[in-house]
């Protein structure tokens, strides 16, 4: 990266700046090898980073320990945690259920809002449509209350149903509603079954009635592409993805909560789908990502207790526009129209019912 010239009397501490900025971003692409091929992807993790470590430090001094006992109760030492997800999706068409059961183990007891909400935990995760069924392993650390750190690893099954899966040679080829329609009505799609890794982090933070979260996934695929393809329509991430390859996408909410029933806020999104051993034209495949949208996210929760079985049913709204993407930004599909997303979510502790 090119510096301007610093002036005489400041040249050796520039230098030093100057290679110490080098010596950090070396590091951090020797050590992910997706990022060498997207400057995005680094100053987007960069980003994450330097809020997540600023919003600790200053959650560290401000909250005290005996907030959080007063407030929420001692954490269980075991919990049968469950998470379900229900989400239809407009521009693109699309629906999926998600479920998750988790077994936690409490790390160590706490009372500070800081450290309180600590676990290990392991369990199962799957995502149902009409179009596929996946689930797997799902394995997650929680050293603090921001931080969350999980790993989870799907096997996958297309149905060749509702125009999914299609897979191309080319990862120029055209993946917009019109193509993929076409597609459908040639019965092009057809089923297959894959495996998919994910690893993600979750940086989070309140500070009274405001809270800034960052869920960043990598994702690798590996699916049993038909007629030698190399890249394939992802349609839970609207993405065109090679295989064999790793994606980045990440969602930082800005959020506003109004007690324990109302949630409204800003989401943004961005998706990288990396292409390390193809090329569009002889050049890189630029066009298809990264891409992104921005708009606004509002849930109501009808009532939050305790450690109960069924806990937190909210509703939940989800209004994007895309600033970038190849065919939603007026290629095929007009800028103006989002992408809007209706769910319900409730959660529980099966282990722990409170009296």
């Amino acid at each position: 990266m090119e510096m301007s010239e610093s002036p005489p009397e400041h040249d050796d501490k520039h230098l030093r700046r100057q290679e110490g900025s080098r010596l950090v971003t070396s590091t951090w692409t020797d050590a992910c090898p997706f990022a060498r091929d997207n400057d995005t992807l680094v100053h987007m993790t960069k980003l994450i980073t330097l809020l997540c470590t600023g919003l600790a430090a200053l959650t560290f001094v401000l909250v005290t320990p005996s907030q959080s006992e007063a407030q929420y109760g001692t954490q269980p030492p075991q919990q049968l945690y469950y998470q379900n997800t229900t989400v239809a999706r407009y521009n693109p068409i699309g629906l999926i259920n998600r479920f998750q059961m988790q077994y936690r183990h409490r790390l160590f007891h706490s009372g500070s809002i800081f450290t309180r909400d600590n676990h290990i935990g392991a369990g199962v995760y799957s995502q149902f449509s009409p179009a596929f069924a996946r689930g797997g392993p799902h394995l997650e650390i929680r050293p603090m209350s921001l931080l969350v750190l999980s790993a989870s690893y799907e096997f996958v099954s297309y149905f060749g149903a509702f125009g999914h899966l299609n897979s191309f040679a080319d990862p120029n080829a055209d993946f917009s509603d019109t193509a993929l329609e076409a597609a459908d009505e040639a019965g092009t799609p057809y089923a297959l079954l894959g495996r998919e890794l994910t690893i993600g982090i979750i940086g989070q933070i309140k500070l009274g009635p405001l809270a800034i979260r960052a869920n960043t996934r990598f994702i690798h695929g590996d699916y049993d592409l038909e007629n030698s393809d190399s890249v394939y329509y992802d349609p839970v991430y609207d993405a065109l993805r090679e295989n064999n390859a790793w994606m980045v996408t990440s969602d930082i909410d800005f959020l506003y909560l109004r007690g324990d029933h109302i949630t409204g806020g800003l989401r943004y999104t961005i998706t990288a789908p990396q292409y390390p051993s193809s090329e569009c034209d002889g050049q890189p495949c630029s066009d298809n990502g990264p891409f992104d949208r921005f708009g606004f996210v509002f849930a109501y929760t009808f009532f939050k207790e305790y450690r109960a079985r069924f806990n937190g049913p909210t509703v939940l709204l989800l209004t994007q526009w895309h600033l970038r993407h190849r065919f939603r930004t007026g290629e095929d599909s007009s800028q103006v129209i989002p992408q809007i997303l209706l769910g319900f979510d409730f959660r529980g502790d099966l282990l722990n019912p409170h009296n």
